[in-house]
C-alpha cells in the first residue's frame, strides 16, 4: 500500500518530459509492462473491431433500405428479373443514397453510373445500361402512394401469361370492380390446353392497360374463373401501374460533332464564347446519344449542349462506358428523360 501510494504520488507530479520517457520505457505497475509496440497492437485491435462493427452495422442499414424498396416496386408490378438488377443498384449505391433510390433520379442515376463503370468485361457495359434505363423508366418515382388506378366497366385490357420462353397475349374487357379485384370477361373464344392451363387459378399474369397512348402494367395472379359461353377470370386489382417494359433499340452511328460543357465554364467568364470540345456519336437510343470524347468528358450529371448534328439538343451525363485518359466513351441521357 505504502509502495502504491508513493507511485501515485509520483505519478502526480511527473514533467512532460518524465511522462514522454516513462512512456517510451513501457508502463510497469504490479510487474505488467507494456511496450510501445504492444500498446499500437491494442490500438489496432480496437480499430479493427470498431471498422467491422460499422461494417456490419452499413450492411443491415443496406438490407433494411433494400427490402423496403424492394416491396414497394414488388408492389408496383417489377418483375423478378428487374427486382435483382435493382438489388444490384443497392450494393453500388452510396450509403446515405440509400433512401433516395425510388424517390430521386439523381440517387438512382449516380448508382447506376458507379454499377457500369465497374462492370466488368467492359464489352457488356452497353447490354447493362440498356437494362438500367428500361428500369429507370419503370420505377414509380412520382407514383402518387394514395391513388388507385381506376378501371371503368368496358375498359379493354391485356393478359400475358408465360407458354414455355414465350409470352401469349390474351384480350379481355373489364365486367366489374371489386375491392380486391378485377372480372375480366376473356374475348379470345378458342383457347389452345397449354393457354387454358396457364389461366388456371393460383397462375400469374401480366396485366396491361392502354392509358391514352401510354401503355400500363401490373403482375396480377388468377384468383377464380367462370367456364360457360365466355370464359370469365377473377384477378387481382393492382395498387399501381408502372410503364410497360419496352426493349432499348440502338441505332450505330459515326458522327462529329462540337459540344458545349454548360456547366464547366462561367458564361460571366467567356459570355456567349462558349468553348466547345470535338466529340463523335457512336451510337444512339431513344434516351440519349453514345459519344467518345478525346480531350475531355462530361462528368456523370453533368449539363452538356450537342450543338450541331441531327442529335443536337441539351443532354446530361449518366454514365461512362470506358475512361481513357482525361476522354473515353459517355453516354448522355436527354433532358426531356431526366427529369
Amino acid at each position: 500500500m505504502i509502495h502504491q501510494a508513493l507511485l501515485f504520488g509520483r505519478a502526480a507530479t511527473l514533467t512532460v518530459e518524465e511522462a514522454l520517457a516513462a512512456a517510451r520505457r513501457g508502463i510497469a505497475s504490479e510487474g505488467v509492462v507494456l511496450s510501445p509496440a504492444e500498446v499500437a497492437a491494442s490500438a489496432a485491435v480496437v480499430l479493427l473491431v470498431a471498422w467491422l462493427a460499422l461494417r456490419v452495422a452499413g450492411e443491415l442499414r443496406r438490407r433494411r433500405w433494400s427490402e423496403r424498396h424492394l416491396a414497394r416496386l414488388s408492389d408496383a408490378g417489377l418483375h423478378p428479373s428487374e427486382l435483382a438488377l435493382f438489388e444490384r443498384v443497392v450494393r453500388a449505391a452510396e450509403p446515405g443514397a440509400l433512401a433516395d433510390l425510388v424517390r430521386r433520379r439523381g440517387a438512382f442515376d449516380a448508382a447506376s453510373a458507379d454499377l457500369v463503370a465497374r462492370h466488368e468485361p467492359r464489352a457488356g457495359r452497353q447490354a447493362l445500361l440498356s437494362e438500367l434505363l428500361v428500369l429507370r423508366r419503370r420505377l414509380p418515382f412520382d407514383l402518387p402512394r394514395d391513388d388507385a388506378p381506376r378501371f371503368e366497366r368496358g375498359a379493354p385490357v391485356q393478359l400475358y401469361v408465360a407458354l414455355g420462353d414465350q409470352a401469349r397475349r390474351v384480350r379481355a374487357v373489364v365486367l366489374a370492380t371489386r375491392e380486391h379485384g378485377l372480372q375480366l370477361a376473356v374475348e379470345e373464344r378458342d383457347l389452345s390446353p397449354r393457354l387454358d392451363a396457364a389461366l388456371a387459378v393460383g397462375e400469374a399474369a401480366t396485366l396491361v392497360v392502354a392509358r391514352g397512348r401510354r401503355l400500363e402494367e401490373a403482375r396480377v395472379r388468377v384468383r377464380g374463373r367462370v367456364a360457360g359461353r365466355s370464359l370469365q377470370l377473377l384477378v387481382d386489382r393492382p395498387a399501381t401501374l408502372s410503364p410497360s417494359r419496352v426493349r432499348l433499340a440502338w441505332a450505330g452511328a459515326d458522327e462529329r460533332v462540337a459540344v458545349e460543357l454548360v456547366e464547366r465554364w462561367s458564361e460571366e467568364l467567356v459570355g456567349d464564347a462558349v468553348p466547345t470540345v470535338d466529340a463523335r456519336v457512336v451510337a444512339s437510343c431513344s434516351d440519349g446519344l453514345l459519344l467518345e470524347f478525346g480531350a475531355i468528358r462530361p462528368q456523370p450529371n453533368e449539363s452538356i449542349r450537342v450543338v450541331d448534328g441531327a442529335q443536337s439538343g441539351l443532354y446530361r451525363g449518366f454514365a461512362t462506358l470506358d475512361a481513357s485518359g482525361r476522354g473515353g466513351a459517355v453516354f448522355v441521357i436527354r433532358r426531356s428523360h431526366a427529369a
